[in-house]
């Protein structure tokens, strides 16, 4: 898929180029003068056909080319920009006023989701990283170790308190206990740190394949999966880009749940569809964005912070708008809804799982 991506981006740039290389004078900029649509026979009557809708002056050069390639894959075109900065504050709004009818005027939900996880896609392939799991950065590594030498410096000092016998009795059991979560937490991070160490990040982790002695074909699979976790991750990176329109039809049905209450019956199954698949075309682009800021060196943390309380906001939004639900209503079922979202996207990541395990 990279070699695709890539000769995308060739295609666009030399289409760019193509624009300011090959200027077309006035003979080629127009090679129909004549009064038929070439494309169904009809008398025009003006700049466009008004039957079939093709354009009365076809160009044939590679600046036109070019235009064609940026108008089919990123839809550049009035549209586009009245749609994203509504879908971004007034996604209620956008969502209503399509099902009502203004189609003409906005991109469609279904193209927004596609250029969505495209998009999406791209830019988790040119993404930093170390180029495998096993690699993990050594700045981590290196917190690790001093985070189990801090235990052990703790684990001693809470000893040596022991040992002197000034404590009183709670006092005794208090730094006991202390030792003993000290003493967990030590192995948590220590076995982590082998695991990175010894080059299998995920190895210990998960069921093991004996769990699955009456079914030896999912104890083979995960026994491979452990053995080779950077395969799996391919594979369900792979897939999330092949089978993300899974996430409509997983999402659908709780929106329909939460959306359920006196006067709803005048909402029909493609309105929720609408609403569904703008709100997570949205969601993609948002995560889009993030990433990019985070590359640029913002804290992820942050960012998840901000990315969560954004994506609760929208849902509220745009069940306000799209639904006409008062303030109160919306809140509660916006909460519901972002519920029912983990579930969705928790149901989509074991379906990734369970194909990257039999794929």
């Amino acid at each position: 898929m990279g070699e695709v991506i890539g000769a995308l981006g060739d295609s666009i740039t030399g289409a760019l180029a193509a624009s300011v290389i090959d200027r077309p004078d006035a003979r080629r900029r127009a090679d129909i003068e004549h009064g038929l649509c070439l494309n169904c026979g009809t008398l025009l009557a003006g700049n466009h056909c008004h039957r079939c809708g093709q354009s009365a002056h076809i160009h044939r050069s590679l600046s036109a080319f070019g235009h064609d390639l940026l108008h089919g894959i990123l839809h550049f075109e009035g549209k586009t920009w009245r749609t994203l900065p509504m879908l971004a504050w007034r996604p209620g709004d956008l969502t209503r006023r399509y099902i009502h009818g203004e189609r003409a005027r906005f991109v469609s939900p279904l193209a927004l989701f596609l250029f969505s996880v495209f998009f999406l896609f791209a830019v988790a392939s040119v993404a930093p990283s170390e180029g495998s799991l096993n690699a993990a950065p050594e700045q981590i590594r290196t917190q690790m170790r001093g985070e189990v030498a801090q235990f052990d410096r703790d684990i001693v000092a809470e000893e040596k308190r022991l040992a002197i016998g000034v404590l009183n009795r709670r006092a005794r059991d208090r730094s006991s206990r202390r030792i003993v979560t000290l003493r967990e937490d030590r192995k948590e991070v220590a076995e982590a740190l082998e695991r990175l160490e010894s080059g299998n990040p995920f190895a210990g982790i998960g069921p093991a394949p004996d769990d699955f002695a009456g079914v030896p074909i999912l104890g083979d699979k995960i026994k491979k999966a452990q053995a080779n976790p950077d395969l799996l991750l391919y594979k369900i990176r792979t897939n999330a880009y092949k089978y993300g329109w899974a996430l409509i039809p997983l999402s659908l049905p709780f929106v329909w749940l939460v959306t359920i209450g006196p006067g709803m019956h005048a909402y029909r199954l493609y309105d929720h569809l609408v609403f569904t698949t703008y709100s997570i075309g949205f969601m993609m682009l948002m995560g889009i964005a993030l990433s990019l800021v985070n590359i640029a060196g913002v804290s992820a943390d942050s960012l998840f912070v901000i990315g969560l309380s954004y994506a609760f906001f929208h849902m509220y939004r745009q069940l306000r708008g799209a639904y006409r639900f008062s303030r109160a209503s919306a809140l509660i079922r916006a909460f519901l809804l972002a519920i029912s979202s983990v579930i969705a996207l928790t149901l989509f990541v074991l379906i990734l799982v369970g194909l990257g395990l039999f794929g």
